[in-house]
C-alpha cells in the first residue's frame, strides 16, 4: 500500500505524465463508448448532405432559370412542340418509308388475296 501511495505522489509531482495519462484515459473512454465512431460517421453525413444540398441548389438554380424563360412565348412554344412532337402551321413535315417494308406490305396483300376465297 505504501508503494502505491509512493507512486501515487511521485506521478502527482510530474505534470506532464499526469497530462499524458489522463488524455490516454480519455482516448479509451471515447473508443469504448463509441462517441468517437459516431462523431466520424457525423462527419461523414455531414459531407454527404452538403454535396447533396450543393446538387439541389443547382437544379433548383436551373429550373428557376427555366422559369422566367417561360414568360416568353417563343420558348414556351418550342417547349411545347419538343415535348409533344408538335408542328406548326407553316412546318414541312417528311415521311419516309422503308422500301423493305412496302414490299413486305404488298407481298403480304398479294398472299392474302390468293388465299381468301372468292
Amino acid at each position: 500500500m505504501k508503494k502505491l501511495l509512493y507512486f501515487m505522489n511521485e506521478f502527482l509531482k510530474r505534470p506532464l505524465w499526469l497530462l499524458i495519462a489522463c488524455a490516454v484515459i480519455v482516448c479509451i473512454h471515447l473508443v469504448l463508448d463509441g462517441t468517437l465512431l459516431r462523431m466520424w460517421h457525423l462527419y461523414n453525413s455531414r459531407k454527404v448532405l452538403e454535396s447533396r444540398i450543393t446538387d439541389i441548389q443547382t437544379k433548383n438554380l436551373l429550373v428557376e432559370e427555366r422559369l422566367s424563360k417561360l414568360s416568353d412565348s417563343r420558348f414556351l412554344e418550342r417547349e411545347v412542340r419538343d415535348r409533344f412532337n408538335l408542328v406548326g402551321e407553316e412546318d414541312i413535315i417528311f415521311i419516309f418509308s422503308d422500301e423493305n417494308e412496302d414490299r413486305l406490305n404488298k407481298n403480304e396483300n398479294a398472299i392474302r388475296n390468293e388465299t381468301s376465297p372468292e
